[in-house]
């Protein structure tokens, strides 16, 4: 997490405690990590345990195990119940990645409350899909696609343009069944994170890779599956990037793009505007100046902003509102870049927008961009996180 990451590294953190906001600055201590060897952050708070424990008679200990396994079902069914409906937040939502950072925050609480979390693990990954052949993520994300070709592969080859800190990466890794996943980026220290993080998950099947995007051609590979999410649009010409990636495919290939949506996010332009005209870098400093007359603001918009959850991280505030270079999209404009790019629209991957949108249109429609943008403009924040939809090349 960010405090394991910043070992004294000043933080600040916006915590909400009684209806009131309040600004905490604390500096994580260095300690060195036996297992990790590195020194990462730390702060004087731990989990306290997790309740008291004690022994019960036959009767009693069914009695209790049943109360709970009631419980957790209800549990389950309620947060199956939210993720179908569409109702739960993107956050809410880990893969692998979340799976490890939880069981070693309840490691350190003691070997009885960790050999419960793996029980209801267990439990739970009977509800936790397999990898997944191509084939499978057609029929799911219901794509449409121009060459059936692609589907009939076993062990894609894939591209992670901008792979960060991994997360994306992992993800992919583990999705696909018998994948091969290159994952490139230009920031050396997320790569390093990023290949740390793989190796502690024992994920095989991922090569990072430093390069610039714009440089791919000349690593001469082609590409079964190319991703790229919130990637394009911080660059000086999404366009040139978009047409570099698109000769990295393979004819019939799939291609997952993440942009920036302009209606969605003009909330947030309109507050880059008028916070930062200039659009020149900011320190730290100025931004938590910038954030805390935000929090205090009683603006609307500004409200808007404050239900971000990017605006509480000092990173993510500056992606999310300083960012030097941003470009958001119209459905026009991204059909008449596919048209351009020799690229065909196969559909959103969104199901819960995918299920709102047919609400008021047939099927047929959900391969019509026009008649998407017709539903975005009724719906002007249904894209409020991004435009993420796949594409395939001719």
């Amino acid at each position: 997490g960010l405090v394991v990451e910043s070992p004294g590294k000043p933080l600040q953190f916006v915590l909400l405690r009684g209806g009131r906001q309040l600004t905490v600055d604390v500096t994580p201590q260095s300690k060195f990590n036996k297992q990790l060897q590195i020194n990462i952050g730390v702060l004087g708070v731990t989990s306290v345990p997790v309740g008291e424990f004690r022994r019960l008679g036959p009767s009693a200990a069914i009695v209790a195990a049943t109360s709970d396994a009631v419980y957790m079902s209800i549990m389950i069914m309620r947060g199956l119940g939210r993720a179908i409906t569409g109702k739960m937040q993107q956050g809410e939502v880990g893969g692998p990645v979340r799976i490890a950072e939880i069981s070693g925050n309840v490691l350190n609480q003691g070997i009885v409350p960790f050999i419960l979390l793996t029980a209801v693990i267990s439990i739970n990954l009977g509800l936790i899909k397999e990898p997944i052949y191509i084939q499978e993520l057609v029929d799911r994300c219901k794509l449409k696609l121009t060459s059936p070709t692609v589907k009939k592969l076993q062990a894609p080859s894939i591209l992670i343009a901008g792979c960060g800190t991994g997360l994306h990466s992992i993800e992919t890794a583990a999705r696909f069944k018998n994948s091969k996943v290159s994952a490139i980026d230009l920031s050396l220290s997320s790569l390093a994170y990023a290949k740390r993080k793989t190796k502690e998950l024992g994920i095989r099947n991922i090569e990072y890779i430093q390069a610039d995007l714009l440089g791919l051609e000349k690593l001469d590979l082609k590409f079964d599956i190319i991703e790229s999410v919130g990637v394009l649009h911080h660059m000086r010409d999404p366009f040139e990037g978009w047409k570099v990636l698109t000769g990295c495919l393979k004819p019939g290939g799939l291609m997952k793009i993440g942009l920036y949506s302009k209606l969605a996010r003009k909330s947030v332009a309109d507050l880059r505007k008028s916070i930062n005209p200039t659009k020149e870098p900011l320190s730290n400093k100025k931004i938590k100046s910038i954030r805390n007359k935000i929090i205090n603001s009683t603006n609307k918009e500004h409200n808007y902003i404050k239900s971000w959850r990017d605006f509480y991280s000092l990173s993510e505030i500056r992606d999310l509102l300083f960012n030097v270079q941003e470009h958001r999209f119209t459905l026009p404009q991204i059909e008449d870049c596919l048209r351009d790019l020799g690229l065909t629209f196969c559909g959103f991957e969104n199901l819960s927008i995918k299920n709102s949108f047919l609400r008021s249109y047939n099927d047929s429609d959900l391969y019509d961009l026009m008649q998407w943008d017709r539903f975005e403009r009724s719906n002007p924040r249904i894209f409020a996180g991004m435009y993420q939809f796949w594409c395939q090349k001719s």
